[in-house]
């Protein structure tokens, strides 16, 4: 539990799961077609609509990038290039919609949990020189 005045964001948690509002996947099922027409005809909008959209698509990128730098300030994440990490987030999560089918091997928790633990884990075994 974060304490007055601590980003909720950047308080190391015991939890072995992911936050209860990690729900990229658990979103994507419900409105899977409308995430596809939107990531594959983006471009295709009017100009005023995209730019809309970029504002916002930027804004949120730039608030999890600031997440990763006071994270990496403060110790708690290991993080070369936040930008890049952030990116690389975003697109392992916005690419479920592709690949994710409800009722199959894994529902959205199970994807959730594993893609924080990913995250958080990483993929390397044991220490990096």
């Amino acid at each position: 539990m974060a304490q007055r005045g601590q980003d909720p964001t950047l308080v190391r948690s015991e939890n072995t799961g992911p936050p209860a509002n990690v729900g990229t996947t658990g979103q994507a099922a419900p409105g899977r077609q409308h995430l596809r027409v939107f990531f594959e005809h983006f471009r295709e909008l009017p100009e005023e609509v995209r730019d809309e959209i970029s504002g916002k698509r930027d804004r949120y990128l730039q608030m999890l990038v600031d997440v990763l730098e006071r994270g990496a300030a403060e110790g708690e994440f290991r993080v070369a290039d936040p930008r890049l990490t952030a990116l690389a987030v975003l697109g392992m999560c916005n690419w479920t919609y592709q690949w994710f089918r409800p009722g199959g091997k894994r529902d959205a928790a199970d994807v959730a949990r594993y893609f924080y633990g990913t995250l958080l884990g990483g993929i390397g075994a044991g220490e990096r020189s």
